[in-house]
């Protein structure tokens, strides 16, 4: 699941400043999943940080382009507790930009 996770955000960052239109489109569909707060799919985002115990929301804010989740998941009081467990994650840009 890390590995899952390891590859969208290295996704994500390779194609944050795409200007044509395939990779304009990988990027969106890369903002996409990390926008959802689906936990029905087994590699969805959610999903892969409930299980790995990552939050979710830490992880957005670490990425530009203000992702934020679609949807609430649960209404607001639902204990959805998930607490960076130490993983370490490599959440930064490519080289050269």
């Amino acid at each position: 699941m890390l590995a899952v996770l390891n590859d969208a955000i290295a996704s994500f960052w390779r194609y944050y400043r795409a200007r044509t239109g395939r990779s304009r489109r990988l990027f969106q569909r890369e903002r996409a999943w990390f926008a959802t707060d689906d936990i029905a799919e087994p590699f969805a985002f959610a999903t892969i940080c409930d299980a790995l115990g990552l939050d979710r929301a830490w992880l957005r804010r670490m990425l530009p382009g203000k992702v934020r989740p679609a949807a609430p998941a649960a209404p607001p009081g639902d204990d959805q507790r998930a607490i960076a467990i130490g993983t370490e994650l490599t959440i930064g840009c490519c080289e050269g930009d």
